[in-house]
């Protein structure tokens, strides 16, 4: 009778280590708030390795270091539309789901973890400072500068940052990474000029290259819920009705300048 060796191969793949998540790194909503309220996407604090960013201002974390068992001390650039000035915070975890947060400028904030999120508010929070600045390719950008968020005057001036090039180079055109295309596509990418936006955050009003738009009575008091459905937009002169692909370039708009006011309008980009 024949004998048959089976040879077992074992291969042990190695990955690269993963950096563990730090404790303070995540969504938080103030305690005065549920996670699942419309408002999470307004008032949430987005937190990560790298940066702090809210809704009336963006930190980038300059220095982290752990000053006892559950807290640590950051050294912070952070801009609230202007230009970086130096701050300073501390967080102190307690518990996993819980954050207190204290600076300088004013008393403690207590603040829960929002881990139920849904993708649509996640997506909403994370691009709250992205927009489109025009029709076609290569159009994503990230606000640097902004002021009267909420207001009949509120202004942001965006460029592309680093992700949005990449995004224009790698994904849109879909050039191969490392290549002199993607080097050229990038620096291409960088050295746009400013590109400012504006809008009536109380009538829902902006203008695009010159022509007119503002959401209807109707659709500013909810009982729209589509950028596309028919009524939303105010037809009436001198209002013009916008192109399905101006209503997505105009939502990233609303949600940059009018973050309180765009949620209650649901206005989003189409698909």
């Amino acid at each position: 009778m024949w004998k048959v060796a089976v040879l077992a191969l074992v291969v042990v793949v190695t990955a690269e280590p993963v950096a563990a998540r730090e404790p303070w790194e995540g969504l938080w909503l103030n305690t005065d708030h549920y996670c699942q309220d419309e408002t999470a996407r307004e008032k949430a604090v987005r937190i990560t390795r790298t940066e702090i960013n809210a809704s009336e201002y963006a930190c980038r974390i300059v220095k982290t270091t752990k000053v006892g068992k559950t807290t640590w001390n950051m050294a912070l650039r952070c801009t609230e539309g202007g230009p970086e000035e130096v701050a300073a915070q501390s967080f102190t975890v307690p518990r996993p789901e819980l954050l207190v947060r204290r600076d300088k400028s004013g008393p403690e904030e207590v603040m829960a973890r929002c881990e139920n999120l849904s993708a649509a508010t996640r997506q909403s929070i994370s691009e709250r400072r992205k927009f489109v600045g025009c029709e076609g390719s290569g159009c994503k950008l990230t606000a640097v500068e902004w002021n009267n968020l909420d207001s009949v005057i509120a202004w942001a001036i965006g460029k592309p940052s680093p992700e949005d090039a990449d995004h224009a180079c790698l994904i849109e055109q879909k050039l191969q990474r490392g290549s002199a295309a993607v080097q050229s596509c990038l620096k291409e990418q960088l050295a746009k000029s400013p590109t400012k936006i504006t809008a009536n955050c109380l009538d829902g009003v902006t203008s695009v290259s010159g022509s007119l738009y503002k959401i209807s009575d109707a659709a500013r008091e909810g009982a729209l819920r589509s950028g596309d459905a028919p009524g939303f937009w105010d037809a009436t002169k001198p209002y013009a009705l916008p192109s399905p692909a101006r209503i997505s370039m105009m939502a990233t708009w609303f949600r940059v300048l009018c973050p309180t006011k765009s949620i209650e309008w649901n206005i989003r980009p189409l698909n």
